[in-house]
């Protein structure tokens, strides 16, 4: 899935936010997780996956 396809379905599954709002908060959303990453941090989501980073 696009990053732009999961904009449009979350704004068309919750009509009172616009395209506009919804990419602002996913971009917001994926920068904080780019941001721990960088930090060798974890990021998990529960019931969906962890982050981590790896260096081989």
């Amino acid at each position: 899935m696009l990053k732009s396809h999961l904009i449009q379905h979350i704004s068309k599954k919750n009509p009172s936010l616009s395209e506009d709002i919804v990419s602002r908060i996913l971009h917001t959303f994926f920068s904080l997780i780019v941001e721990y990453l960088k930090d060798n941090h974890r990021v998990e989501l529960r019931g969906f996956g962890a982050f981590t980073v790896r260096t081989y």
